[in-house]
């Protein structure tokens, strides 16, 4: 697995809570700098490794599956990101929490924390599904898309939702 904007493993201690006794993954992550320094220092495994880049991590395994769970919104240009995790030439890509509109155009937003969590502020994009979905084309087929569990969303911008999507490799 390649999680890219995986943080300290989160969705990873979520996936070995089912994984089956004598089963085994290799989870590699790739995340910004500090993170990936505190991730080697206290977490990697072995089975969980951290990584600077996505050429770094995919030099050291070519991964099966990679992740992209509540990254694309936040990185900038977020096409070039996709088009960079294509052309790695896993099996399947799993796509989670992302924004999506019924929209013509990706719209561009900014997401503000709440401040009982802590004050900031980041650029967000909600992204036209028809646009995204197209930059994984020809590369990747959807096989599923899934309506994540906070439901319909409002931004200054107008109603969205987040979205995952699981697309396979094309033949």
């Amino acid at each position: 697995m390649l999680d890219i904007g995986g943080s300290f493993g989160t969705v990873y201690r979520q996936f070995k809570a089912f994984q089956p006794p004598l089963a085994s993954v290799r989870w590699n992550i790739v995340e910004q700098s500090r993170i990936v320094e505190s991730g080697r220092a206290e977490f990697a495994d072995g089975e969980l490794n951290f990584f600077y880049t996505i050429e770094e991590a995919v030099k050291a395994e070519a991964p099966d599956v990679v992740l992209l769970s509540s990254v694309v919104q936040y990185v900038e240009p977020p096409y070039d990101l996709i088009r960079e995790a294509c052309s790695i030439g896993a099996n399947s890509m799993l796509i989670a929490r992302t924004p999506r509109a019924d929209a013509i155009q990706d719209v561009l937003t900014v997401q503000i924390v709440p401040p009982s969590i802590y004050k900031a502020s980041y650029p967000c994009w909600i992204f036209a599904v028809a646009k995204f979905l197209e930059a994984f084309a020809p590369q990747y087929r959807l096989v599923a898309s899934f309506q994540e569990s906070e439901g319909s969303l409002q931004s200054d911008r107008g109603p969205f939702e987040l979205r995952g999507f699981i697309l396979d490799r094309s033949s």
